[in-house]
């Protein structure tokens, strides 16, 4: 069954730099960061090969995940952001991201 999810009126639910309250999440993030995307990627309902390319091209395929799972919750923010938040801190990116569909 899939999932729908809300639209959100309101910004990221966990800011850029909370990765860090989940130590889990930051470890894995840190240390298998190319995992830590795939995982994030499949977390947002991309398909399997979505996950495989994140994997390869880590961080890049960030700059295309975090637009468009911005655009499906509905969360207000600009590609500049995105790219920048991507490029800048990878690893951050992707457990923020992850953890916008783990509740």
């Amino acid at each position: 069954m899939a999932t729908i999810y809300q639209p959100y009126a309101f910004d990221w639910r966990y800011g850029l730099f909370e990765c860090f309250d989940s130590v889990g999440d930051c470890l894995l993030g840190l240390f298998c960061p190319n995992c830590y995307a795939a995982y994030a990627s499949d977390a947002a309902q991309e398909s399997v090969i979505a996950s495989i390319l994140q994997c390869l091209f880590y961080p890049l395929g960030l700059c295309f995940l975090r637009p468009r799972v911005r655009q499906d919750l509905g969360i207000p923010g600009s590609l500049i952001k995105d790219i920048l938040a991507s490029c800048c801190c990878p690893c951050c990116t992707a457990i923020q991201i992850k953890r916008e569909f783990a509740d």
